[in-house]
């Protein structure tokens, strides 16, 4: 009855595991193609968006046309002071080029930052390794007294090919079990094959998910400021006579969208490959000291999936 009851638990235990870790591989493809999500391109038929689009563009170009006015009412009124009339003039002739180009700029950043961004992300996908099983692995082994038992089907060196491929968890391995010839009192007793860090699993793997979502909120709120600098910047150019700055505001906030969705793909990348080098490298023979700085380790990839992108918003 007793075995009965763990093996209910065991089955509750790795549904969990089983649903972050693959939550964790599917957060990743999801990620992938939001970051390969034109927002612009999808909007281009939607008639309410081309409509608002259509008026801010209405609304810019009559600001334009007030500012360049009085620009040159104030040269006439203050001679001595501010620009001069040729300087007003080139003014007039940038602010106005950014505005007819501001739709083919966006279009063509926005296609140039995908393809970055793919690029950066294939880094990692080419390798053919799920980041999940990397990380999983580290905390499924086999008990040592199933070593010295007279059962010979698992084979040692196919456990991350078991995870890998499902199988570990389609033949629920999790409960498979043993008799050792070391049991000399109840010899019918049976032990686990596997043993399973339980808490440090989901602790990890929990924390690895949040960072990832996190991630993914990332690129799914830069998708919405992207698309309000689209909507926006017909007119921050019109009022931008005379104001550099100003105008230097948009194409530095435009640049660090650009490099925000590479950026964060790049971290995911080195990330999964870090994992990857982590879960190869024998710190300690103790087993225990081993898993805890790997488990740190893990934790300190998934801090800076949180936090990486922001280094470059402070350049």
């Amino acid at each position: 009855m007793l075995n009965k009851a763990l093996d209910l638990l065991r089955v509750l235990g790795w549904g969990v595991v089983n649903f972050i870790y693959s939550l964790i591989d599917s957060l990743l493809e999801i990620i992938r193609e939001m970051n390969a999500f034109d927002i612009i391109d999808s909007l281009a038929q939607n008639s309410i968006f081309k409509n608002l689009h259509s008026s801010i563009l209405i609304i810019a170009i009559t600001l334009f046309g007030l500012f360049a006015v009085w620009k040159f009412v104030q040269k006439v009124m203050e001679p001595d002071e501010g620009l001069s009339v040729s300087q007003i003039v080139k003014e007039i002739i940038k602010c106005g080029a950014f505005i007819m180009l501001s739709t083919f700029l966006f279009a063509q950043v926005s296609t140039f930052s995908i393809q970055l961004s793919t690029f950066t992300s294939n880094i990692f996908k080419d390798n053919g390794t799920e980041l999940s099983d990397s990380m999983l692995e580290l905390y499924v082994d086999y008990t040592d007294g199933y070593k010295v038992s007279d059962n010979p089907k698992i084979d040692y060196d196919g456990l991350h090919d078991s995870i890998e491929d499902e199988t570990f968890t389609n033949g629920k391995k999790y409960n498979d079990k043993y008799v050792t010839n070391d049991r000399w009192i109840i010899s019918d007793e049976k032990d686990y094959i596997y043993k399973i860090d339980w808490i440090m699993s989901i602790i990890i793997g929990g924390f690895f998910l949040y960072a990832l979502f996190f991630s993914g909120m990332m690129l799914a709120r830069r998708q919405i400021e992207f698309l309000f600098l689209f909507v926006i910047s017909p007119i921050v150019f019109a009022t931008s006579i005379g104001n550099r700055e100003r105008r230097s505001a948009v194409v530095q906030q435009l640049v660090s969208l650009i490099l925000q969705g590479a950026v964060i793909m790049l971290i995911i990348s080195l990330t999964a490959i870090v994992v990857g080098q982590i879960n190869t490298t024998t710190f300690f023979n103790n087993t225990f000291k081993d898993i805890v700085i790997k488990s740190i380790l893990y934790i300190g990839c998934g801090s800076f999936l949180l936090t990486g992108s922001q280094v470059v918003n402070r350049f």
